[in-house]
């Protein structure tokens, strides 16, 4: 979650531009809280996060918190990394051959019902999610 010292929160509301006191005032929280949840201190409250991701404009802050801070999202959701747009257009365009390349072998594990074999594509399906984000 820390990149550099920064949390993901501090980054966030440092490219918004917004201030601790700027953000606990908007946040309806007190400015010590803001500087524990950016200094990883205090467990963040989902309902917080998703107020940061409005008010920083950053709506992959929230979905950051939940593949870095949140045992289900760790464990669940794909993993995000940011590229640059023509970077990202093209590595999205690599996991999608990859996953059409898997195509018949999704089509027929699914037909014969050996969900088993489905493991490599949906390492493949989650890799293109993440491409796509």
């Amino acid at each position: 979650m820390c990149k550099e010292g920064k949390t993901i929160y501090q980054e966030s509301r440092r490219q918004a531009g917004i201030s601790q006191e700027s953000a606990a005032d908007i946040l309806h929280v007190s400015v010590e809280s803001i500087g524990a949840y950016e200094r990883g201190e205090t467990r963040i409250p989902c309902e917080i996060v998703v107020r940061m991701a409005d008010v920083y404009n950053d709506p992959m802050l929230a979905y950051r918190h939940m593949t870095e801070a949140c045992p289900v999202g760790k464990e669940c959701l794909p993993k995000f990394e940011h590229r640059s747009e023509s970077t990202a257009v093209l590595f999205l365009q690599k996991e999608m051959a990859d996953v059409a390349d898997l195509s018949r072998e999704m089509v027929t594990a699914a037909c014969a019902g050996t969900v088993a074999a489905l493991g490599t594509a949906r390492k493949e399906v989650d890799e293109m999610v993440g491409a796509g984000m």
